[in-house]
């Protein structure tokens, strides 16, 4: 893959500080038991968290900004998905109480925000690489 532009990591952290931001509304609508429309209620932390989590990692200065967009994608699902089956692991005596618990929606949620975040990276990609291309020849 080409050397993504500053432009392109700059929007992806942005994207991805937006995303997980929206986390925060949810999580309370939840707290308080405020139902706006259920389904987004109950999975849209996990749509969001995936898909913020993939641009975070492709607009981060570290050694993962090396990798390519597919390597991002693999790295993204693998820690999306360990997360959500995390939850697995521990069962509650009154599992009615409790804040967190696995639902088979999440994971669809969370392999939507994947794919959606996915495909968005690969038009900004192109996008960018498109324009550093053209001003190389100048």
């Amino acid at each position: 893959m080409k050397e993504q532009s500053a432009k392109s990591k700059m929007l992806f952290l942005v994207f991805g500080s937006i995303l997980w931001l929206l986390i925060i509304p949810i999580k309370l609508f939840r707290f308080i038991n405020f139902n706006v429309i259920e389904i987004i209620n109950n999975n849209g932390a996990s749509f969001l968290g995936s898909s913020g989590l993939l641009f975070m990692i492709l607009g981060s200065r570290s050694r993962l900004s090396t990798l390519a967009l597919s390597q991002a994608t693999i790295i993204t699902i693998i820690v999306a998905l360990s997360i959500e089956f995390f939850q697995l692991l521990f069962r509650f005596e009154d599992s009615s109480s409790s804040l967190y618990r696995f639902d088979i929606l999440d994971i669809y949620a969370t392999i939507l925000g994947i794919i959606i975040a996915y495909t968005l990276s690969r038009c900004i990609i192109r996008h960018y690489n498109k324009f550093v291309n053209e001003s190389n020849f100048d």
